[in-house]
């Protein structure tokens, strides 16, 4: 399962836009440890999880085995694949709150 390439840029916008640009490692490196936050990864695997919850009895092991999009899938059966990005970007950031991560201003201000 892999998201398109424009979701996945959706998902790279809505996080920066929620003050998290900063916690999203170069395309490319390597090395992060256990304790690193990448909110762009955590944010992926909520929405590989979440499609897979929501498609269990309609062929999320298709999904799961496929290079098929999951928000691409769900806006095919009548899921809005913005929602679904403006919610984990919002549970990211309100994660990385908790954790101390976001600078003041980001802290303050929040689409969505």
């Amino acid at each position: 399962m892999k998201l398109c390439d424009a979701h996945w840029s959706n998902l790279k916008q809505a996080l920066g836009e929620r003050g998290m640009a900063h916690l999203i490692p170069a395309e490319g490196s390597e090395g992060l440890t256990p304790d690193d936050n990448d909110p762009l990864m955590e944010a992926y695997v909520a929405l590989e999880t979440g499609s897979l919850h929501a498609r269990r009895l309609t062929g999320g092991l298709a999904l799961m085995t496929s290079r098929t999009c999951p928000l691409c899938e769900a806006g095919h059966h009548g899921g809005k694949p913005e929602t679904w990005i403006r919610r984990v970007a919002n549970a990211q950031r309100r994660s990385a709150q908790r954790l101390g991560l976001l600078q003041k201003s980001a802290a303050t201000s929040s689409p969505g």
